[in-house]
């Protein structure tokens, strides 16, 4: 979802990936809040608001292959935001990732070759981004079967131009790391966050067999690559002892219990859900955070009471932490609410936020280890739970 200037209510994308009671791949649903109601579907029909409001959704089928995750996103900080599509190959051999270009006011249209966008033929599962070069603009991490992607955008890029770092970075995760299968591996739901609160992201990737499939891993346990200073990643999934083979899909990278640990939900085929709580460098009687943190959750007036769109930079002596906030990506998996940036050892850090269609906000200092409600407007407020 996300929303477009002026509109009242959101401009949403589903992912059906197969039409009903057959083998072929089923369109994206792209829905788009007319003004005043008065405007037909291009393609489909047109859905009424539920809450009875005059307004209602254009409805039009963009042309897909098997999608299983959809993100909104301004990839070039243009102040535009785009929809990227992840499709699966599986049942399409000619299935390739797909970015529309989204402009209020414009048609949706499909970026090709001649904006410089490459064809890039993946099983596409998941979709995550994050700045990790520091540059404003953000890299795009894509799930599929033993060809994880890793894309940034080419230093003289004018359109969406992108090459595919992985290896240099140590991100592949192509085969399971521990538990002596061979075979390559099956990813789904990535994820940026810092676990380990050094100011330096990380990357969680769930992974398993889809069902038997014996050219897969069949024991094939998820990922969690910490970041490194030089902007490689590290395998530490056995040693944070969440390499237990189950065959994962979904997740998310929570601080569950609100004590600037972030924890991780993993949901899994034919098995309970796992819980894992981050105790840091200490035991579960007495956990110890491994860094700084700063927790934020990023309000404006409605109707986009969550701010989706908007950029948020947090500052410290050494660097700048980009977080774009967004609704999608990610594999039957999504989050919302608070923002976590782990900042090291700094005692403080600057915020700033720029807000859908607006200038950068001026910066504001917040101290580390808390929570602050960020209000257009007005400065960081700070924010405690309630232990009662």
């Amino acid at each position: 979802a996300t929303w477009e200037s002026g509109m009242q209510h959101p401009t949403l994308a589903f992912g059906s990936y197969l039409v009903p009671d057959t083998f072929d791949c089923a369109p994206v649903r792209f829905m788009r809040p007319n003004v005043g109601g008065t405007a037909s579907a291009a393609v489909g029909s047109t859905v009424g608001d539920a809450a009875g409001s005059t307004e209602r959704y254009t409805v039009t089928d963009l042309p897909a292959h098997c999608t299983l995750s959809l993100f909104f996103s301004d990839w070039n900080r243009d102040g535009g935001v785009d929809l990227r599509v992840s499709n699966d190959r599986n049942y399409d051999r000619e299935a390739r990732e797909q970015l529309w270009r989204v402009r209020s006011g414009e048609p949706i249209r499909e970026y090709t070759t001649d904006d410089g966008w490459r064809d890039l033929t993946i099983w596409g599962m998941g979709i995550a981004s994050f700045d990790l070069t520091g540059d404003g603009k953000p890299e795009v991490y894509l799930t599929s079967q033993a060809d994880n992607k890793l894309q940034t955008l080419d230093d003289d890029a004018t359109g969406p131009s992108y090459r595919d770092i992985a290896l240099a970075r140590g991100a592949t995760a192509t085969r399971p790391y521990t538990g002596g299968d061979v075979l390559p591996s099956t990813a789904w739901h990535p994820e940026f966050d810092d676990v380990n609160n050094d100011g330096i992201i990380d990357l969680f990737v769930s992974k398993g067999n889809v069902e038997g499939q014996v050219d897969y891993a069949a024991f094939d346990p998820n990922n969690l690559l910490l970041g490194r200073a030089d902007g490689t990643f590290v395998e530490r999934g056995d040693a944070a002892g969440i390499a237990n083979g189950a065959r994962s899909r979904g997740a998310a990278v929570v601080d569950l219990n609100l004590d600037g640990l972030l924890d991780l939900v993993v949901v899994n085929r034919r098995v309970p859900v796992e819980i894992h709580r981050n105790v840091g460098n200490g035991t579960a009687d007495e956990p110890r955070t491994l860094g700084h943190w700063v927790s934020l959750r990023v309000n404006q007036p409605a109707p986009n009471t969550q701010a989706v769109g908007a950029i948020v930079e947090v500052r410290t002596s050494n660097r700048i932490i980009t977080r774009e906030i967004t609704v999608g990506g990610g594999h039957a998996s999504g989050e919302a609410g608070w923002l976590h940036f782990g900042i090291g050892t700094s005692n403080t850090a600057d915020v700033r936020v720029t807000y859908p269609g607006d200038e950068p906000r001026s910066w504001q200092t917040v101290e580390a280890d808390a929570f602050y409600v960020v209000q257009s407007g007005s400065v960081p407020v700070r924010w405690q739970p309630n232990r009662n």
